[in-house]
């Protein structure tokens, strides 16, 4: 092997180095930036109140913790009676960078089963993709940020997460926090 070669190997062989060197630190400074206050995570499975029917149906059935915001996973069911007709359900939405899809809601709380609906915040984002459910079919796993709602817990007793297509998913608030801690009730 040439000096010349051995140079360009060397040299290669230091970029990689520095490189490997820079991604260190900056991942370093990352995790410096991150290691404030711990954020406990946490999830649950729940049933959620909703209506069952001759209509479509959407369930809530996961809240999570995650690193930086209490989300709720749901489920979409396109089904009815055999002697009911329904169509495909399109929903606008986001697509998340991990595959997730964000469907655009409304966020709602009440305090009884007899009270009114208050809207708390509309989660709607500039549609990136649509999701087409079919009937007979249902999607599992559409994602929702539930931030919004944490601070309604002990003023309002219900939430309600609705879709724009109108299927709605009815939930107890005090679901929103781990399931060993105490929380308010109204």
């Amino acid at each position: 092997m040439t000096n010349s070669m051995k140079t360009k190997l060397q040299n290669r062989s230091d970029k990689r180095f520095f490189r490997a060197a820079v991604m260190t630190v900056l991942l370093a400074l990352v995790g410096v930036a991150d290691a404030g206050e711990p954020v406990q995570r946490w999830s649950t499975a729940i049933t959620s109140i909703g209506p069952r029917g001759d209509k479509p149906r959407l369930s809530l059935d996961f809240i999570v913790q995650e690193k930086a915001h209490l989300m709720g996973r749901l489920t979409l069911e396109n089904f009815i009676p055999e002697n009911k007709k329904t169509d495909t359900l399109v929903i606008k939405g986001v697509q998340g960078a991990d595959g997730s899809f964000l469907p655009n809601v409304v966020l709602q709380v009440r305090e009884h089963s007899d009270s009114e609906w208050k809207t708390v915040a509309s989660a709607i984002q500039m549609p990136t993709a649509t999701l087409f459910v079919y009937p007979g079919l249902a999607v599992y796993g559409l994602t929702v940020e539930l931030d919004a709602m944490r601070q309604f817990v002990g003023k309002y007793r219900l939430g309600k997460v609705v879709l724009k297509t109108g299927q709605e998913a009815e939930f107890d608030l005090n679901d929103l926090f781990p399931p060993s801690t105490p929380t308010p009730t109204p």
